[in-house]
């Protein structure tokens, strides 16, 4: 979808994707730490926000140090010049947050990645400068907030991880272990159990709960969002806890996995995250059932159905306000995104205009629905990646 560059943006393409905006004579454009003694700049002009969100829904563009960036906006604000404001979420290389605007032709703002000592910043411009330069700068340590400064008001939170969890395997496994502490799992018929809205089979290596037709024309970059989540962009909606899910999917053996890397490439699934994801519905007494691949197509070619693989399991993230699922609500995502729990492995995930409903298949808005999320079956060490 960015395929056409304007002519008057001072831009060059890495990997026929990123635009790079000119960087200062002696930068290196090899990936690089970069350093306080010598940091890697480059100008911002007055239109930065016009040539970094060409389609005003997605931040793509290449930093000083060679690294592509690309983030999906939340919210915008133009002028007749152009875009006055962009704020939103990184989702390549790594997560993190960006807010940039404009005033006049006055441009701050910047964008920090996750876990990094640094942040890219947007400095005043200094002796023989037209404009401001993005340069990378430590960041201050704030002072620590009060206890519940991150929770949002009138909201029902998962338990928190404890205090200093971080993202390595030791902080997520404590962090999941505060979450099913509090859990009360029902004992069913035939050996099944229930968490919530959630059954489960061992039997089966799957898990249910019921959900609803939401969207059925349009782009959509979700599969399945709760319905307190971004149902304005989600195919399918459900009452059912994302933490109720991701508890009861651990429970059946369920191992997440990062979901980063490029969003235009393939992503490698490993055998333990690898699931697959159905919808269920009836029709005069007739039961409908299909994977999400053939509920979801793609705008080009037109009608293309989406490829027959395993999706991953990523499990979303922990923060200091506890589940990140559980507070955005996103459960399946056709686009890139860590919030969520599962997460498209194809290569159009880099696409937020690429997937529409498939309404030839799709039942009317409102429908019920019963949903299913079917772990991969067990399969030898040598076969990591199941398509």
């Amino acid at each position: 979808m960015w395929k056409h560059l304007g002519a008057l943006c001072l831009l060059l393409v890495i990997a026929d994707s990123c635009p790079r905006l000119n960087a200062e004579p002696g930068s290196s454009s090899t990936p690089v730490s970069g350093s306080p003694e010598k940091p890697l700049e480059i100008e911002v002009p007055d239109d930065f926000l016009d040539q970094i969100a060409k389609d005003g829904s997605t931040l793509r563009f290449t930093l000083p140090d060679g690294h592509p960036v690309v983030g999906k906006i939340a919210s915008a604000e133009r002028d007749a010049a152009g875009l006055t404001r962009i704020e939103g979420g990184i989702q390549h290389p790594d997560p993190g947050t960006f807010r940039f605007t404009r005033t006049g032709s006055r441009v701050e703002g910047g964008l920090r990645i996750s876990g990094k000592p640094t942040e890219w910043k947007v400095t005043a411009a200094g002796e023989h400068r037209d404009h401001p330069i993005l340069v990378e700068v430590a960041i201050q340590a704030p002072a620590a907030p009060p206890e519940d400064a991150f929770r949002p008001k009138e909201m029902v939170m998962p338990t928190a991880p404890p205090k200093g969890a971080d993202a390595g395997a030791a902080g997520r496994e404590a962090a999941e272990a505060m979450l099913r502490k509090d859990l009360q799992i029902e004992k069913l018929e035939s050996g099944k159990l229930r968490v919530g809205e959630v059954t489960l089979d061992p039997t089966t290596r799957a898990i249910r709960f019921p959900g609803k037709m939401n969207l059925r024309e349009g782009s959509v970059e979700y599969a399945l969002t709760t319905a307190t989540g971004k149902t304005h962009e989600s195919a399918f909606i459900t009452t059912a806890s994302p933490r109720d899910i991701h508890v009861a999917l651990l429970l059946l053996g369920v191992k997440p996995a990062p979901c980063g890397g490029n969003p235009d490439h393939i992503l490698a699934v490993p055998a333990e995250a690898a699931v697959r994801v159905t919808v269920e519905w009836e029709i005069e007494g007739k039961l409908e059932s299909h994977v999400i691949q053939e509920l979801i197509t793609l705008t080009e070619p037109a009608g293309t159905r989406l490829p027959d693989r395993f999706w991953l399991y990523n499990g979303s993230r922990f923060n200091e306000a506890g589940f990140a699922a559980n507070l955005d609500g996103s459960i399946v995502s056709l686009i890139a995104d860590d919030l969520a729990l599962i997460n498209n492995s194809g290569s159009d995930r880099g696409d937020d205009q690429s997937h529409v409903p498939n309404t030839a298949i799709l039942p009317a808005t409102g429908t019920p629905v019963t949903v299913q999320i079917t772990l991969s079956k067990p399969s030898p060490a040598s076969d990591r990646t199941p398509r």
